[in-house]
């Protein structure tokens, strides 16, 4: 399998971040729900760090709804939704997702970390 079939024949779109420790804001969550159900597409990008997309992005999936609590919860599905090796994973932020796939269209280098000012690729080579 590739990443891809893999994580749609057996992820069935939800995937856990651990880079919020705890959970999502409130406002940021009720910002993407109301674009969500207002029926905008809302991608969420993936960045690897390999030789072939050297920080770039790799995937796009579309966003579907967002689980999040500052304390860590169990995944937001059956057992059987996901991979053995993740039975029992907790985590503060869950999210929902379709159609994952490679991406070609976007690129690390056009987006700038608000925060920091600085290019995103940039800011990840860079830690």
């Amino acid at each position: 399998f590739s990443y891809i079939e893999f994580y749609n024949k057996f992820c069935h779109g939800v995937l856990t971040t651990s880079n919020l420790h705890s959970g999502m804001s409130e406002q940021k969550v009720k910002k993407c729900t109301e674009r969500i159900n207002s029926g905008e597409i809302v991608k969420v990008y993936f960045i690897l760090n390999d030789e072939q997309t050297a920080n770039g992005i790799a995937f796009s999936a579309v966003l579907k709804e967002i689980i999040t609590s500052k304390a860590k919860i169990p995944a937001p599905c059956e057992p059987d939704e996901y991979p053995y090796e993740f039975l029992g994973e907790e985590a503060t932020t869950w999210l929902k997702l379709e159609q994952l796939q490679p991406e070609t269209n976007e690129h690390a280098d056009d987006y700038i970390v608000i925060s920091k000012g600085n290019i995103l690729k940039d800011s990840i080579s860079s830690g």
